[in-house]
């Protein structure tokens, strides 16, 4: 989403990339290889993280409030100003409001207990 159709090139080329790495002919060969790691999102081995905006920096540029709007989550509201403020409860963790702040530092992913 963040940087258009111009994407599918690079997508392009990183699978040959890795095809080539893998020695493999044809992404035909690679079908199937991952379905006995497939478990449900509860089995998952990871902490769960939540996005946390720190207010004092951010500029109310609405990147993140549109990324994450357009992204299914509704995560994120904008207070007073634009500035951003995520509602912990709705938010997945996926990091693509992190992604797409100009702001380093203004979105941390925190673990969520």
């Amino acid at each position: 989403m963040h940087y258009g159709f111009r994407v599918i090139n690079d997508l392009r080329s990183g699978l040959s990339h890795y095809l080539d790495d893998m020695k493999f002919a044809s992404p035909n060969e690679i079908i199937g290889k991952a379905l006995p790691s497939i478990v449900s999102h509860d089995q998952l081995p990871r902490k769960r993280m939540r996005s946390q905006i720190h207010k004092d920096l951010c500029i109310g540029c609405d990147l993140c409030y549109v990324a994450c709007r357009d992204g299914g989550h509704n995560a994120i509201d904008r207070l007073e100003n634009r500035i951003a403020h995520i509602e912990w409860e709705r938010c997945v963790g996926c990091g693509l409001c992190n992604f797409v702040c100009p702001v380093d530092g203004c979105i941390e992913m925190m673990e969520w207990k």
